[in-house]
């Protein structure tokens, strides 16, 4: 269905207020992921004071970005129109179908088109009333709704203002005076905005009755909208799950795809003092994508929600806390200027995880760990409750306290070249760092076979306390164990159920097997 253009006599002039449009790909938010600072319109300062608490929407054009802030105080109706087909995805696909060239009227309107002039009739909702009369003027960097003639017939167009319109903008409860409601304005990229409009005009012959379509290179200008969240949020889940997002401290999120899905959640402006929460009620999970974080914050607390992504932190940490974390993810975090910053990380049971941090780990715990990797600056406390398995722990600096019911095929290692397997030889080249592991404990787990220490190894200059239970005697001659310059204090419970304990290894005893763990000194 093509819909005619319609128009609307505003004090004598005629203009266009509805028309039709196009587009060819589409382009994700990239900018967020890397970060997003708030700057001043373009060419001046936003018309109408900004607040941190007021919606926020994405426009991500091919162009551009664009940030626009929703104003519900003053047009409930209308902002509560425009986030539900933010949200329901109505405005993918969609292009940018018409930008005015007049020198005094100007806007660059969007909402209706598909390319081709096809217009969008799935998913329309009914029109809503003309909230005009709010007192918000068209000025430049404003949002509006787009109509026909009949006031009230506003329902997914919208134009931003390029240039002051004050003909727009109501007068009088008559037809001609009604004018067209603004409900927001844009507050970074209005200079996205004056590209758009300063672009040319779709030849005829291609526009398909689309008299004032933009285009860019050969591409109609496709958009994407997302809303960015400020505060709480409360949203159901794929599952009918209620899961409440709340973000204190600076900052906004976005959550991305599937408003049910949770693809991906980006937070923008977020500082150390920020701190962003996912909660279901009483023990129910849910489960999220991507968590992106453009800055620093102080905490991510989502002990009910599992990781179905990556994790990205570009600035520092304070806290992580999330259910189970599993399918050959990432985690990443940043640095902090601080240098007696530390990360604590809380999860459920892991799997195939690889958590990269540039800041000092303060603590790990986790109920398990199968397979990934734990690489950062040192390691002050790591607790798994049952197996850690397949995973290598490499930490550039000292490790504290390492305790775990079993470990298998795995390494933990401080101070050592990172390109090292196995057990590492008794030579300074093997650890480039005086690093120093304070304790490491392999408990055993109650209710499960012995072996519990298999394949693993342990090295670092100096181990002050190592205690194993149970360990594998019989490696199939592949040697594992411990490797260090000094150990002050090893106890190994054998299978027989004995137990040997030795002190101050490097100094007055030499390298030695007990019980199939190989105790490499130098």
């Amino acid at each position: 269905m093509v819909v005619e253009q319609k128009y609307t006599r505003l004090y004598g002039k005629y203009r266009t207020i509805d028309a039709k449009g196009q587009r060819v790909k589409y382009f994700a938010f990239l900018s967020l992921m890397a970060g997003f600072v708030f700057s001043a319109v373009a060419l001046g300062e936003p018309p109408y004071t900004s607040s941190q608490t007021t919606p926020k929407v994405a426009i991500e054009t091919i162009v551009g970005d664009i940030i626009i802030e929703l104003f519900p105080n003053k047009a409930p109706i209308t902002c509560n129109n425009f986030l539900q087909y933010v949200n329901s995805g109505f405005y993918d696909e969609l292009i940018i179908h018409r930008i005015t060239k007049d020198t005094t009227f100007k806007i660059v309107q969007g909402g209706g088109y598909k390319p081709g002039g096809v217009y969008k009739s799935e998913g329309l909702r009914p029109p809503i009333i003309n909230e005009s009369y709010n007192g918000l003027k068209n000025l430049r960097a404003t949002v509006a709704m787009a109509r026909t003639t009949d006031p009230n017939s506003a329902t997914s167009q919208f134009y931003i203002n390029v240039t002051t319109n004050p003909f727009l903008d109501y007068h009088d409860p008559n037809s001609d005076g009604f004018g067209y409601c603004v409900f927001g304005q844009v507050i970074s990229g209005m200079d996205i905005v004056d590209q758009i409009q300063q672009l040319p005009i779709l030849p005829p012959q291609y526009a398909n009755g689309l008299t004032e379509c933009p285009y860019s290179g050969s591409n109609y200008v496709y958009f994407h909208m997302q809303q960015i969240r400020t505060r709480k949020t409360v949203v159901n889940d794929s599952n009918g799950v209620p899961v409440t997002f709340n973000l204190t401290g600076d900052g906004l999120y976005e959550i991305a795809g599937d408003i049910n899905n949770f693809s991906q959640i980006t937070l923008l402006n977020t500082t150390e003092k920020s701190v962003f929460t996912i909660s279901t009620k009483g023990k129910t999970y849910t489960s999220v994508g991507d968590i992106v974080v453009g800055g620093s914050l102080k905490a991510i607390i989502a002990k009910t929600t599992n990781l179905r992504g990556n994790i990205i932190v570009n600035g520092s940490l304070g806290t992580l806390a999330l259910g189970d974390v599993a399918d050959a993810h990432t985690i990443t975090i940043g640095s902090s200027p601080n240098p007696k910053a530390a990360v604590t990380i809380v999860f459920d049971q892991v799997a195939d995880l690889t958590l990269d941090s540039q800041m000092p780990i303060k603590s790990i715990t986790a109920t398990e760990w199968l397979g990934g990797a734990i690489n950062a600056p040192s390691i002050g406390t790591l607790t798994v409750k049952g197996w850690i398995d397949s995973c290598k722990i490499l930490s550039n600096g000292n490790i504290g306290t390492v305790t775990a019911g079993a470990m298998t095929d795995s390494n933990c290692f401080a101070g050592v070249a990172e390109d090292i397997n196995g057990l590492p030889v008794a030579e300074a080249a093997s650890f480039p760092e005086m690093a120093t592991i304070k304790s490491i404990a392999i408990k055993g787990i109650k209710g499960e076979s012995a072996p519990f220490f298999v394949n693993s190894n342990i090295a670092a200059v100096n181990i002050l306390n190592a205690s194993i239970v149970y360990p594998q005697s019989d490696n199939g001659g592949v040697p594992f164990g411990l490797s260090a310059d000094n150990i002050k204090k090893l106890t190994i419970k054998k299978t027989d159920g004995t137990t040997k304990s030795l002190k101050n290894l490097g100094k007055s005893i030499d390298s030695q097997t007990i019980d199939g763990v190989e105790v490499r000194l130098y």
